[in-house]
């Protein structure tokens, strides 16, 4: 945690130890406590450090950040922190500072310097009964294709070079493992998006008590057993950028 907001300079790079550019977070990667940020009882929320990383790394001072799947706040709090702009909506508001809307069909009128995109897993957590809700799509075909709606309009309101952060995770929906991840890679590379880095983040604990997540750990090893699945244990942190005019190609050999 930094002592101070700073922008990040590279001339300095040396003085922001603090800014990861490691591509595995496994446990204790964060002094964050994420019941400092959003809704401490909101299902499906992601770890503070995701946006706060982000935030230090591609955003300055000022800079607006959107979140079209706001949830509990959680990138809202974080932008306050770092004196980020931030525009959140969702199809659910929980709060006041969170805009009612749907972003298959709405987007910021102004453009952005950061998206934090953290969807719903399709199927994974069942969060209302409305139509609208990409966790109640009929078909992985469906969901793809709202989120495709969702990635243009992220496209649209982004400034040249600047980048958007897909929280994912794969799933299993009916014994079969579904890399949502992978899956969501040809659409944002069919929106013109370049892939910048892909960080592998262990779950960790946002949200229940010690006894109710060790219970559900035994329960998940027990149907891993019974039916040859592998626990999901991890979050996919996939880094885009909008290309400009003069894309760099920068290559490590």
């Amino acid at each position: 945690m930094t002592a101070k907001v700073e922008d990040f300079d590279i001339k300095r790079w040396r003085d922001f130890d603090y800014i990861k550019t490691s591509s595995l977070w496994t446990a204790g990667f964060s002094d964050l406590s994420p019941s400092d940020f959003g809704i401490p009882s909101f299902h499906g929320r992601y770890h503070p450090e995701i946006p706060f990383q982000m935030m230090l790394r591609y955003t300055k001072v000022g800079d607006v950040v959107w979140d079209p799947f706001a949830g509990g706040g959680t990138t809202i709090d974080v932008g306050h922190l770092l004196e980020r702009k931030v525009i959140a909506n969702d199809i659910f508001s929980t709060r006041e500072d969170i805009i009612c809307a749907n972003s298959m069909i709405w987007r910021p009128d102004i453009l952005v310097d950061l998206v934090m995109l953290h969807p719903p897993y399709w199927s994974m957590i069942k969060f209302s009964d409305k139509e609208s809700d990409l966790a109640n799509a009929p078909t992985l075909c469906a969901y793809l294709l709202n989120i495709a709606l969702i990635v243009r309009n992220v496209y649209e309101s982004l400034k040249d070079r600047k980048y958007a952060c897909l929280v994912i995770s794969d799933l299993y929906n009916g014994g079969e493992l579904l890399p949502l991840g992978a899956l969501l890679y040809a659409v944002f590379k069919e929106c013109s998006f370049v892939l910048k880095g892909k960080i592998i983040k262990d779950f960790g604990e946002t949200k229940g008590s010690a006894k109710t997540n060790a219970k559900n750990k035994r329960l998940w090893r027990y149907r891993c057993l019974k039916y040859g699945l592998w626990e999901l244990g991890i979050d996919e942190i996939y880094i885009y950028q909008k290309k400009g005019d003069s894309q760099d190609n920068v290559g490590i050999a």
